[in-house]
């Protein structure tokens, strides 16, 4: 599931569901693209030179456990050496996953 992150009102960032992936539509996974992650809210601070722009998470199970979450920053994964998020989508694509 990748969600984008957006500005408040007061200040902070949140992110909102912009795109769902599933292996097959069997999946239960309880959220609907637009809704918001509230547990993605922060607060930049001064020193942040690159906002958050999206953010990728991954599950597992059936119904959909939450495994991980990967930050991007100018929508490339920094945990993955800066790696552009359309690469990631295209190798969990080729791994059928």
């Amino acid at each position: 599931m990748i969600s984008k992150y957006g500005d408040t009102d007061d200040g902070g960032r949140i992110a909102s569901v912009s795109k769902i992936y599933k292996d097959n539509e069997t999946i239960l996974l309880n959220v609907n693209i637009g809704d918001l992650r509230q547990l993605s809210k922060y607060y930049p601070g001064n020193n942040e030179f690159r906002p958050r722009t999206n953010s990728v998470t991954l599950y597992t199970k059936n119904p959909a456990e939450e495994r991980n979450s990967l930050y991007l920053y100018d929508d490339k994964v920094s945990g993955y050496g800066d790696m552009p998020l359309e690469l990631l989508l295209e190798k969990f694509k080729k791994n059928g996953t």
